[in-house]
Protein backbone atom coordinates (compact mmCIF):
# COMPACT_ATOMS: atom_id res chain seq x y z
CA UNK A 1 0.00 0.00 0.00
CA UNK A 2 2.65 2.13 0.76
CA UNK A 3 4.26 1.71 -2.77
CA UNK A 4 1.25 2.91 -4.52
CA UNK A 5 0.84 5.67 -2.26
CA UNK A 6 4.84 6.86 -3.10
CA UNK A 7 4.15 6.15 -6.99
CA UNK A 8 0.54 8.11 -6.87
CA UNK A 9 2.84 11.03 -5.49
CA UNK A 10 5.70 10.94 -7.08
CA UNK A 11 3.22 11.38 -10.17
CA UNK A 12 1.53 13.88 -8.97
CA UNK A 13 4.67 15.81 -8.17
CA UNK A 14 6.07 15.66 -12.03
CA UNK A 15 4.71 19.15 -13.66
CA UNK A 16 4.49 18.49 -18.02
CA UNK A 17 4.08 21.46 -20.29
CA UNK A 18 3.51 20.95 -23.56
CA UNK A 19 4.61 24.08 -24.38
CA UNK A 20 7.33 24.56 -22.88
CA UNK A 21 10.84 26.06 -23.88
CA UNK A 22 14.42 24.09 -23.55
CA UNK A 23 16.37 27.37 -22.25
CA UNK A 24 20.11 27.54 -23.71
CA UNK A 25 22.59 29.94 -21.01
CA UNK A 26 25.22 29.75 -23.51
CA UNK A 27 26.08 33.13 -25.31
CA UNK A 28 25.63 33.25 -29.06
CA UNK A 29 28.43 34.37 -31.52
CA UNK A 30 28.47 37.15 -33.27
CA UNK A 31 25.99 37.84 -35.66
CA UNK A 32 23.71 35.39 -34.36
CA UNK A 33 20.91 35.91 -32.12
CA UNK A 34 18.81 34.13 -29.52
CA UNK A 35 15.44 32.93 -30.99
CA UNK A 36 12.96 29.86 -30.14
CA UNK A 37 12.26 27.44 -32.29
CA UNK A 38 10.58 24.43 -32.40
CA UNK A 39 10.29 24.57 -28.50
CA UNK A 40 13.96 25.24 -28.31
CA UNK A 41 16.29 28.06 -27.47
CA UNK A 42 18.68 28.56 -30.13
CA UNK A 43 21.02 31.55 -31.88
CA UNK A 44 19.89 31.94 -35.30
CA UNK A 45 21.69 34.12 -37.59
CA UNK A 46 20.51 37.55 -38.27
CA UNK A 47 19.14 38.85 -41.33
CA UNK A 48 21.38 41.66 -43.27
CA UNK A 49 22.00 42.83 -46.73
CA UNK A 50 25.53 44.44 -46.22
CA UNK A 51 28.25 44.21 -43.94
CA UNK A 52 26.89 47.59 -41.81
CA UNK A 53 23.57 45.48 -41.10
CA UNK A 54 25.49 43.24 -39.41
CA UNK A 55 26.91 43.13 -35.25
CA UNK A 56 30.67 43.51 -34.73
CA UNK A 57 32.58 40.68 -35.11
CA UNK A 58 30.27 39.54 -37.88
CA UNK A 59 30.11 40.28 -41.40
CA UNK A 60 27.44 39.32 -44.25
CA UNK A 61 27.59 36.20 -46.01
CA UNK A 62 25.36 34.96 -49.18
CA UNK A 63 24.74 31.60 -48.98
CA UNK A 64 23.29 29.49 -51.97
CA UNK A 65 19.88 27.64 -51.12
CA UNK A 66 17.40 25.29 -52.78
CA UNK A 67 13.96 26.79 -52.48
CA UNK A 68 10.08 25.09 -53.35
CA UNK A 69 6.74 25.44 -52.91
CA UNK A 70 5.04 23.48 -50.34
CA UNK A 71 1.14 23.51 -49.31
CA UNK A 72 0.73 24.57 -46.23
CA UNK A 73 -2.75 23.08 -44.58
CA UNK A 74 -4.37 25.96 -42.54
CA UNK A 75 -6.34 24.28 -40.50
CA UNK A 76 -5.43 23.20 -36.82
CA UNK A 77 -4.90 25.18 -33.54
CA UNK A 78 -8.30 26.53 -33.75
CA UNK A 79 -8.54 28.15 -37.34
CA UNK A 80 -9.97 27.45 -40.64
CA UNK A 81 -7.74 29.29 -43.02
CA UNK A 82 -7.45 27.89 -46.56
CA UNK A 83 -4.38 26.13 -47.63
CA UNK A 84 -1.68 28.26 -49.22
CA UNK A 85 1.66 27.68 -50.76
CA UNK A 86 4.74 28.39 -48.98
CA UNK A 87 7.88 28.71 -50.22
CA UNK A 88 10.37 26.92 -47.98
CA UNK A 89 13.91 26.42 -47.96
CA UNK A 90 15.55 22.60 -48.49
CA UNK A 91 19.48 23.49 -47.56
CA UNK A 92 22.62 24.67 -49.21
CA UNK A 93 23.05 24.11 -53.20
CA UNK A 94 25.97 21.99 -54.31
CA UNK A 95 29.23 23.47 -55.01
CA UNK A 96 28.60 24.04 -58.43
CA UNK A 97 25.25 25.75 -57.59
CA UNK A 98 22.65 23.24 -58.01
CA UNK A 99 19.93 21.70 -56.12
CA UNK A 100 18.96 17.83 -56.23
CA UNK A 101 15.32 19.25 -55.07
CA UNK A 102 13.68 22.44 -55.38
CA UNK A 103 15.23 25.29 -57.40
CA UNK A 104 18.25 27.75 -56.49
CA UNK A 105 18.18 31.21 -54.63
CA UNK A 106 20.11 33.18 -52.23
CA UNK A 107 19.63 33.95 -48.92
CA UNK A 108 22.27 36.92 -46.72
CA UNK A 109 22.96 36.05 -43.05
CA UNK A 110 25.57 37.47 -40.56
CA UNK A 111 27.94 35.26 -39.49
CA UNK A 112 31.39 35.08 -37.32
CA UNK A 113 34.39 36.44 -38.77
CA UNK A 114 36.79 34.19 -36.34
CA UNK A 115 36.50 30.38 -36.08
CA UNK A 116 34.52 29.68 -33.00
CA UNK A 117 33.13 26.33 -32.13
CA UNK A 118 29.73 27.50 -31.83
CA UNK A 119 29.56 28.00 -35.52
CA UNK A 120 30.17 25.70 -38.51
CA UNK A 121 30.83 28.27 -41.63
CA UNK A 122 30.77 25.02 -43.90
CA UNK A 123 26.78 24.23 -43.19
CA UNK A 124 26.21 28.09 -41.94
CA UNK A 125 24.66 27.04 -39.20
CA UNK A 126 24.97 26.95 -34.92
CA UNK A 127 26.68 23.77 -33.51
CA UNK A 128 24.88 24.16 -30.28
CA UNK A 129 27.52 25.01 -28.12
CA UNK A 130 28.12 28.46 -26.42
CA UNK A 131 30.39 31.04 -27.90
CA UNK A 132 33.66 31.08 -25.87
CA UNK A 133 32.83 28.34 -24.12
CA UNK A 134 36.24 26.71 -24.96
CA UNK A 135 38.37 29.91 -23.67
CA UNK A 136 36.19 30.28 -20.43
CA UNK A 137 36.86 25.99 -19.79
CA UNK A 138 40.61 26.80 -20.16
CA UNK A 139 40.63 30.15 -18.03
CA UNK A 140 38.92 27.97 -15.31
CA UNK A 141 41.11 25.05 -15.98
CA UNK A 142 44.51 27.47 -15.46
CA UNK A 143 43.13 28.76 -12.39
CA UNK A 144 42.46 25.73 -10.86
CA UNK A 145 46.04 24.15 -12.26
CA UNK A 146 47.36 27.22 -10.47
CA UNK A 147 45.84 26.92 -7.02
CA UNK A 148 46.98 23.00 -7.02
CA UNK A 149 50.95 24.24 -7.30
CA UNK A 150 50.79 26.32 -4.11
Amino acid sequence: MRSILFVLVLLASIRTRADAVQTFAGACPPGLTKSVVEHAERCVPNPCRANSDCPSGSHCATLRVCRALRDVNGTGWGTNAPSRAVEVELGLTDSNGHCARGEPGARNQCEPIEPTQAFDSVRHEWTGQAHGAGTIAILIALVLLGRRRR
